[in-house]
């Protein structure tokens, strides 16, 4: 980088500046499945991956069927960590539990 004026350009700046541009999120790690006993729901909680330079704003829950196809049981946003589906929404995807 140099600066400039109307004499002229100043000398090169000699010292490298490293910047690592954001990318996208590490995979969620440590994910634990179970049913709240209190509603009977599915409980779904995740340890925090790294943002690899920017936040996290949502994670995306899905569930696969035997076919390999995926169906979205819940979308939780912000920084949280678990979320919970009722049944009724899993009973209601085209899945074969």
């Amino acid at each position: 980088m140099k600066a400039v004026n109307r004499w002229g350009f100043s000398q090169w700046f000699s010292d490298p500046t490293v910047i690592l541009a954001a990318t996208v999120p590490d995979r969620t790690y440590g994910v634990e499945a179970s049913i709240d006993a209190l509603t009977g729901a599915l409980s779904v909680s995740w340890d925090l991956p790294r943002d690899r330079g920017t936040i996290i704003i949502d994670y995306l829950v899905e569930i696969e069927a035997k076919s390999g196809t995926f169906t979205k049981i819940s979308t939780s946003s912000g920084p949280g960590l678990s979320c919970l589906t009722s049944m009724s929404v899993i009973r209601s995807a085209p899945i074969s539990l």
